[in-house]
């Protein structure tokens, strides 16, 4: 992976972000009473459980709450496969680095290894 392509996965992640932002977290949880099925949106917030009335089933805000709850999920999704591809870019950058220094110390020994030889010459 070049680094535009790094780049641009970079910026993928960061708008993928921005969208979950505006969509809901938790889940939507259905209860029976009375033979009529009414939907909660459960979510956490800080370390307890919330639930918020959505409707009842059948309702519009109900199919809308669901639509965003799929849609954050595919985003989440994406999301995880995006970062596995910016890990192993970075991976891969972190082994060039490595290579890179193991050369660079390898000149620096040979360049000291003539270096010596010189001075007894002299």
């Amino acid at each position: 992976m070049d680094e535009k392509e790094w780049l641009k996965i970079t910026k993928e992640i960061m708008k993928t972000y921005k969208k979950l932002e505006k969509l809901p977290a938790g889940s939507l949880q259905p209860h029976k009473r009375n033979e009529v099925v009414y939907y909660y949106l459960a979510y956490r917030e800080a370390s307890s459980v919330k639930r918020k009335y959505i409707g009842r089933k059948g309702d519009p805000e109900v199919q809308e709450m669901k639509r965003k709850i799929e849609r954050r999920k595919r985003l989440e999704q994406y999301l995880r496969e995006l970062k596995a591809m910016n890990e192993k870019h970075i991976k891969e950058e972190e082994k060039k680095m490595k290579r890179l220094r193991t050369y660079a110390e390898k000149m620096r020994d040979t360049e000291n290894e003539k270096g010596d030889g010189k001075g007894e010459e002299g």
